[in-house]
């Protein structure tokens, strides 16, 4: 199954004629970037991103079908009311946008990757308290200790219950709740200014400070700012409308870890400069929860 980490509601903003061009280095040892026009249906996907390996077909894709792609239906009717600055707001759209906005961080394959990675290794490693537990509620024909407990799983089985905490990292619980209570806006550059957008396209700082702001481009015109400050939102603006969006560009365009996005190839040169210049990991690890507290395999919390 194709999952997409940019999904393509959001890519389409930047299509012109049912294309974006995407820039890339399709060889990786080289430093050349070069430009294709795609559908958004044909960018920003891998293979069976969030899948379930080994489970029954029913099971594979729960995550994709179940939580993502209702997630992100509510995300495109949240996006089109800020682009027609619509009042018609509900708290299950405002919560859809704020779950959209920390899959950003949580979604793309590399950050998957290093997530099961992480789990897989902390998985193995037993507390004090899982000893006991264990020496208590072992049979006969059990392994002596916890550790040659733990090693009998599968690579495949900790991969999957990893996988199935990825909803959970999505809707962490503290994160959800800062950025829902925080002031958004959307602001326009100057006119000669446009937004950019790539594969990390998230600009952002710890949650829950008095100078915490998100901004993420929605658009060649268009930036969502959340700040926890009023007034920190719109000296956001003021920069932008300065020359700001430039820098807003850069940064962009600089943590990409794969594709940077633009309207039309003439940038060539900007994204040649700066793609994928200073990419660095997603913050969703400090999310992550003890693989002992993994909710059951088939369960989407």
């Amino acid at each position: 199954m194709q999952n997409h980490f940019i999904p393509k509601f959001y890519l389409k903003r930047w299509a012109t004629n049912g294309k974006v061009v995407e820039f890339s280095r399709p060889n990786p040892k080289s430093s050349e970037v070069k430009p294709h026009s795609k559908p958004p249906r044909g960018t920003g996907y891998g293979e069976d991103i969030y899948t379930f390996k080994g489970l029954p077909e029913a099971k594979r894709h729960l995550i994709e079908d179940v939580f993502f792609k209702p997630l992100d239906s509510k995300a495109a009717d949240a996006l089109v009311l800020m682009e027609t600055r619509s009042n018609a707001w509900t708290v299950p759209i405002r919560k859809a946008w704020c779950l959209f906005l920390l899959s950003l961080i949580t979604r793309h394959p590399q950050d998957i990757e290093a997530f099961k990675f992480v789990y897989n290794r902390d998985f193995l490693k037993a507390s004090e308290g899982d000893r006991e537990d264990y020496l208590k509620a072992k049979g006969p024909n059990d392994p002596p200790t916890v550790e040659e407990y733990f090693r009998q799983f599968d690579t495949d089985v900790i991969g999957n219950l990893a996988m199935n905490n990825i909803p959970k990292l999505v809707m962490h619980e503290r994160a959800v709740a800062s950025l829902m209570n925080m002031h958004w806006s959307v602001c326009t550059p100057p006119p000669n200014g446009y937004f950019f957008t790539s594969d990390r396209p998230t600009i952002r700082t710890f949650l829950g400070r008095p100078e915490s702001h998100w901004i993420v481009p929605i658009g060649p015109r268009r930036l969502f700012v959340a700040a926890e400050q009023q007034s920190c939102g719109e000296a956001i603006h003021q920069a932008i409308y300065g020359q700001g969006w430039k820098e807003v560009n850069r940064r962009v365009v600089r943590q990409a870890v794969l594709y940077g996005y633009a309207e039309n190839d003439r940038h060539l040169p900007f994204f040649q400069k700066h793609l994928a210049k200073a990419t660095r990991p997603s913050s969703m690890m400090s999310f992550v929860p003890s693989p002992k507290d993994a909710p059951p395999l088939d369960r989407i919390p």
